[in-house]
Parts: C-alpha cells; sequence; structure tokens
C-alpha cells in the first residue's frame, strides 16, 4: 500500500508506480494531487536492475540467449524495485502550488 502523503489514504497507484520517474507524475486515486518521486530514490530503485544488466553485458558471451535472459531479468528487478521499495512524494509542480 502507497500512502498519498497529502491525503494520508491509499494512493491506489498500483504498477503505475513501476513506470514513475521523476519526471513523469501520476494522479493519486482517493485525491488527484500529482504523485511523484525524488531522483535519490529513483536511483536507488535503478541500482540492482542496472548493475544485474551491467554484469551480464560484462560477463555472459554476447547476443547470447542467456545474456538477453539476464537483460530480461534486469528490466523485471528494476519493475520489482521501483513497485514495491521505492517511496512516493508529492510531485515538485504540485509542491510549488500550495
Amino acid at each position: 500500500m502507497d500512502t498519498c502523503p497529502a491525503c494520508q489514504q491509499d494512493a491506489d497507484i498500483g504498477w503505475y508506480k513501476a513506470t514513475m520517474s521523476p519526471l513523469v507524475a501520476t494522479p493519486c486515486g482517493n485525491c488527484d494531487v500529482d504523485l511523484g518521486v525524488t531522483w535519490k530514490a529513483y536511483l536507488l530503485a535503478m541500482l540492482p536492475g542496472s548493475f544485474l544488466f551491467l554484469l551480464a553485458y560484462l560477463l555472459l558471451e554476447e547476443e547470447s540467449v542467456e545474456q538477453y535472459i539476464a537483460f530480461a531479468a534486469s528490466v523485471i528487478v528494476i519493475a520489482l524495485v521501483q513497485r514495491f521499495f521505492m517511496p512516493i512524494s508529492l510531485d515538485e509542480q504540485s509542491k510549488a502550488t500550495e
């Protein structure tokens, strides 16, 4: 459950959170305020999948099935970490209008 910082209820954004970035805001399902993520939280969420991608690129044979599977796994890891561990906050534009 992702708590909206504005209304303190479940933000009801589901898997949209996996595609959020500091440049893309998602509205809260209850109060319609724009929710975003900080650059720090976003980059920390991208780190495990990016590390897996880099290891696959460096250690596995180029254009092998194993390398492609590892690349796909890294994208899945990024989406899962963003969905379940990345904290949400008010979008910067929403903060400016308050």
